[in-house]
């Protein structure tokens, strides 16, 4: 639910647009045919007659009906994808990462259509103990491998010595 309230509050996609297959009123006004309709989608989930203070980020709310990635038909196809790399971000930052914090003055990407950074500077504590060998028993297995060793992917081209990043960072439903 925290995942969908952000997007609802702050959708990445804020316009696109749409064209009229037929006739149709809105608000009492016709839009012919083959007409041009531009969506705000983070207007739309900011409606205070659906949402009670739509401005304010509150995870006890309930966001399902949210459009941060369209709706029906027109939902975004990338939009699991989407959620699954948050989960896998957000897992990777709370095993590493004890503290984060603003270290200036964040700068919006100008777009009308997509929402996004220019810039976010930020200060990073690590964790006290982030994932390494030195945390780990002596029998557990490493998820960071050097070329040769037993669990080098099939077909690698790591020069010896270097190590490979791990298939995943995330526990995923299913997978082992």
């Amino acid at each position: 639910m925290t995942f969908d309230e952000a997007v609802r509050r702050q959708s990445p996609v804020q316009t696109f647009f749409r064209t009229t297959t037929t006739d149709v009123d809105i608000a009492g006004i016709r839009i012919p045919e083959g007409g041009k309709i531009l969506m705000f989608l983070g207007s739309a989930d900011r409606d205070p007659e659906r949402r009670p203070d739509p401005d304010r980020f509150d995870l006890t709310r309930d966001p399902s009906g949210h459009v941060g990635f369209g709706m029906g038909i027109h939902q975004c196809v990338g939009h699991h994808v989407a959620r699954l790399e948050a989960e896998c971000l957000l897992t990777a930052l709370a095993r590493r990462v004890e503290h984060l914090e603003l270290a200036g003055e964040p700068r919006r990407h100008l777009d009308n259509t997509l929402r996004s950074w220019a810039a976010l500077p930020v200060r990073v504590r690590p964790a006290r103990r982030p994932p390494g060998p030195a945390n780990r028993p002596k029998n557990a297995r490493s998820p960071w491998r050097t070329r040769g060793g037993p669990r080098r992917a099939a077909g690698s081209a790591v020069p010896p010595g270097k190590l490979e990043r791990p298939e995943r960072d995330c526990d995923l439903p299913g997978r082992t």
